[in-house]
């Protein structure tokens, strides 16, 4: 992200029994923070981020294409139930985009598809 998280994390007064991981608070001023970070890095590299975002909905779409031309309609729904398990693998592209623009560090085409081979 090019946009820099100021302040301190929210808190948690409610007590937790122990043993239990404390949780923070998200509130809207976190997600309008994410958001514009998020919008940020998509201005830095536009070409780079529309083709992620493209690339996504295309496969998409000539997955459930082929599930329903093959007749196997009844897979569409396992294949959304598993879409979160892959979806982070999938991403990892933008993931490292994001944290070299976060660092500075210069990137091509290369270094970004070469984290999802």
């Amino acid at each position: 992200m090019t946009s820099e998280t100021t302040g301190t994390p929210p808190t948690n007064p409610t007590p937790r029994p122990q043993g239990m991981p404390e949780t923070n608070i998200v509130t809207v001023d976190d997600i309008t923070a994410s958001l514009k970070a998020g919008f940020s890095d998509f201005l830095a590299r536009p070409v780079m981020s529309g083709f992620f975002g493209l690339f996504y909905a295309v496969f998409g779409i000539v997955f459930v294409w082929c599930l329903v031309s093959l007749g196997k309609i009844w897979m569409i729904i396992p294949a959304i139930v598993g879409f979160p398990l892959v979806a982070p693998f999938a991403a990892a592209g933008l993931y490292k985009m994001s944290r070299r623009l976060q660092t500075g560090e210069s990137f091509g085409w290369s270094e970004i598809l070469s984290v999802m081979v």
